[in-house]
Formats: structure tokens, C-alpha cells, sequence
């Protein structure tokens, strides 16, 4: 969040969206049973020997806050060429990506 808040501080504009997907979007039980697999696997595939998704989060309400401010056009603070395709998905151009470099 640092990270993200001084480089828009730098840029002089911009926002950040937060959204609770703990667990990666599978919430906080999918945390806990996950837990006795992380010694063995990724959290990814800690996540699927638990039975839940790898990765269940979804940007889609990003695109909808994205749409009530009236923003079309975003540089996206994040190395993750899925949340750009899932941007563009909601009509929300992106511009460019901009991994964030944590400290």
C-alpha cells in the first residue's frame, strides 16, 4: 500500500482501489485450511489440495468503480499482465503496467 501510495504521490495523481480478497479472493477459511499444505506446496497449489480455486479473485468490480468515476484509461501499479487482461475485459484501457518496487 506504501509503495502504491508514493508512487502516485510522485505521479501527482491517481487512486488506489482496495479490494478484501483474502485468501486470494477465497476467503479466510481457504486461508487456514490451506495452511497445513504450505509446507509442501505454493500457496497457489496449497490452496487446490485444500479444495478451493488457486486464484478465485476477480477485478470486475474495479472496473465497475473504474466506469462511475469516469476514468476509461489507467496505468495499473502491478506486474500482472491477468489483472491488465481483466481490466480490459471491463472496457478499461490500459496503457501500461508499472510493477510496484517494494522495500
Amino acid at each position: 500500500m506504501e509503495a502504491a501510495q508514493a508512487a502516485i504521490e510522485k505521479e501527482g495523481r491517481g487512486l488506489v482501489i482496495w479490494l478484501d480478497q483474502e485468501g486470494k479472493g477465497n476467503g479466510h477459511l481457504a486461508l487456514m485450511e490451506s495452511i497445513k499444505y504450505k509446507k509442501e506446496f505454493g500457496q497457489a497449489e496449497a490452496y487446490v489440495k485444500a479444495g478451493f480455486s488457486a486464484d478465485a479473485r476477480s477485478y470486475r468490480a474495479v472496473g465497475g468503480i473504474l466506469r462511475d468515476l469516469a476514468v476509461k484509461s489507467i496505468i495499473l501499479l502491478s506486474g500482472s499482465e491477468q489483472k491488465a487482461i481483466e481490466m480490459r475485459n471491463e472496457a478499461i484501457e490500459v496503457s501500461g503496467l508499472r510493477p510496484l518496487k517494494l522495500s
